[in-house]
């Protein structure tokens, strides 16, 4: 998955239900919009909020 023209690696065999990711991002919708493509390729659900974690903004996920 790209976002912010960095690639991202999403380990779906690890990302197991009630674990969460940080993806950094500069503009979080568009990263939010990449990320919803790639869950839809592996069949999972998820859910997420738009954060700033250590001053860095990016998007929290949580599979479900």
């Amino acid at each position: 998955m790209w976002s912010d023209r960095i690639r991202f690696s999403i380990p779906w065999d690890e990302f197991s239900p009630g674990t969460s990711i940080f993806i950094p991002s500069m503009n979080p919708r568009i990263t939010l919009s990449r990320f919803r493509e790639e869950a839809e390729l592996h069949n999972a659900h998820f859910t997420f909020r738009f954060v700033v974690e250590d001053g860095v903004q990016g998007l929290r996920v949580w599979r479900t």
